[in-house]
């Protein structure tokens, strides 16, 4: 079986009043050397590697350690990055194995809606793909299907995948008015 990684790093991070601090990114790699590598030496300069747990672990249990940071109220951003505390540094110090993390991570209850991530749709797009595309469609049910129709398309691409998928799938080059991230 393939080896995999479940790793727990600290990196630098600056609030919004500029006050230095730390934060805590918890993640999953098939290559974790690749992705420190090609992913957080490129882009910060100092990055500490807390624990790195190896062995046959999968996206579902990373999931399942950011349900459980989550449900906890740990979380500093969205799910990517854990609050640098103590609760936190605890957790990592006990299950310091990867047989003790694995036990840890086998007795979260798991939601499994929340294996499925959708992501974030700028609605501005879903209005003007309508007003460009599907003028003609006059009645007020057939225009909200479409919308419908669109946005489970959209909410399944990255915020700036949208944007390609968009011009590529509708034929559309530039979106006046609206701010492409």
């Amino acid at each position: 079986m393939e080896k995999t990684y479940l790793y727990v790093i600290l990196l630098p991070q600056m609030d919004k009043e500029l006050n230095l601090g730390y934060m805590i990114k918890f993640g999953y790699s098939k290559d974790f050397d690749d992705r420190l590598k090609r992913g957080y030496n490129a882009y910060h300069r100092y990055v500490k590697i807390l624990h790195l747990y190896e062995g046959d672990f999968t996206m579902e249990d990373e999931t399942r350690i950011k349900q459980y940071f989550r449900d906890n109220g740990l979380i500093l951003y969205g799910d990517e990055y854990l609050k640098y505390c103590p609760e936190v540094l605890n957790f990592f110090e006990t299950y310091n194995t990867s047989e003790k993390f694995r036990d840890k991570i086998n007795s979260i209850p798991y939601k499994s809606e929340q294996i499925r991530k959708y992501h974030k749709v700028n609605y501005l797009y879903i209005e003007y793909i309508i007003s460009k595309v599907f003028p003609h469609l006059t009645e007020l049910l057939d225009r909200q299907n479409k919308r419908d129709e669109i946005y489970r398309t959209l909410r399944e691409y990255k915020e700036k995948e949208q944007y390609i998928y968009i011009k590529t799938e509708y034929g559309i080059t530039e979106m006046s008015y609206i701010t492409i991230p």
